[in-house]
């Protein structure tokens, strides 16, 4: 019988950063970067920097209103809503909303 092939592995992501909202605490965006083995990433700067734009251009805010902060990607739950706690700059579970 011929052995089927594994399908490739999804890597962890190498970066992984919370766009939020600086007064509020309002997760705006997450972005996961990741590349293949032997694929050179961009520096964390520069991604950082690069996920920032793109949540400004997308939620047409001004990049000012907003704060970035690097989180690991395990941090964040499917189906689970977050803030970030702007007096320690963490990651934050929201309780579920109620239904009415």
């Amino acid at each position: 019988m011929e052995k089927v092939p594994e399908a490739p592995r999804r890597s962890e992501p190498a970066y992984s950063f919370v766009i939020y909202d600086a007064k509020m605490g309002q997760v705006v965006q997450v972005h996961h970067f990741g590349a293949m083995p032997g694929v050179e990433l961009p520096s964390k700067e520069n991604l950082s920097e690069m996920a920032l734009r793109h949540a400004a251009s997308r939620h047409k805010r001004d990049i000012s209103s907003m704060e970035i902060l690097e989180i690991d990607a395990p941090a964040i739950q499917p189906k689970t809503t977050y803030r970030v706690s702007l007096s320690d700059r963490t990651l934050v579970e929201e309780p579920p909303a109620r239904a009415t």
